[in-house]
């Protein structure tokens, strides 16, 4: 869980008083906040620094939440903004939710509720940030080995994107290309890391008996199915090359 102390969020409320008591609340509890009277003026704090998440007020005079929401997605969407509403707004929360906001709470505000709130939006940024980073780098790595021309950058991109997935792939291309190094790639990226990886050379398995030597067989009439087998690629790689 991330320390209280290095949370910085930004508070929007047009009432003094309420911000007032929600920065006492959340100072409380090692959250530093910076306050901002109207949504107008957090666009321009929000412009000029970076903070950890936003705790926004629904109703205000001059910019209200949904417009001060927009506005600060716009400059950056990864934010976690956390809405605070009055009781039975339902149609205002649904519309903010659908905008990107992270959460809302209502009033009058809980101290528990707003806290972990906070804390679970700012742990939820750090991991997405640190995932794309390593996504980042994942691919630099990829590209530093097999080039980085806009066809393999869309390889590369394809790979990333089927090894999260349980998909059966069909890699094609001619010999010498590089298929076995991309399904090991495949293989690396995925869950199933641990698995043995086991490469098939088709031209060594008579046509009649691909299907049973990659899909398993019980026992039949054809010739040579004389028991029964279950499919490798099933119970004990995690990657399998054609």
């Amino acid at each position: 869980m991330k320390d209280n102390s290095k949370i910085h969020i930004l508070l929007v409320d047009d009432e003094k008083l309420v911000r007032s008591v929600m920065a006492d609340m959340l100072n409380k509890n090692g959250i530093l906040v910076t306050e901002a009277s109207s949504g107008s003026k957090a666009v321009g704090l929000f412009a000029g620094r970076p903070f950890d998440a936003v705790l926004l007020d629904m109703i205000m005079k001059d910019m209200d939440g949904i417009a001060t929401l927009k506005e600060l997605k716009k400059i950056n969407p990864d934010i976690p903004v956390i809405i605070v509403t009055g009781y039975g707004d339902v149609p205002t929360t649904v519309a903010a939710i659908k905008l990107g906001a992270y959460d809302y709470v209502e009033k009058p505000v809980d101290e528990n509720r707003i806290v972990l709130t906070i804390q679970r939006a700012t742990e939820k940024k750090c991991m997405e940030t640190k995932i794309r980073e390593l996504g980042m780098a994942i691919d630099n790595s990829l590209e530093w080995s097999l080039g980085e021309s806009l066809a393999m950058k869309g390889v590369i991109s394809a790979a990333n994107k089927v090894a999260a997935t349980d998909f059966s792939i069909v890699i094609e291309g001619e010999t010498g290309t590089g298929k076995s190094t991309i399904a090991r790639i495949i293989h690396n990226l995925s869950r199933r890391v641990k698995q043995p990886f086991v490469t098939v050379d088709m031209g060594l398995i008579p046509e009649t008996l691909v299907e049973s030597e990659l899909f398993g067989h019980e026992r039949g009439p054809s010739p040579g199915l004389t028991g029964r087998r279950w499919a490798f690629s099933r119970l004990q790689t995690g990657g399998l090359s054609l």
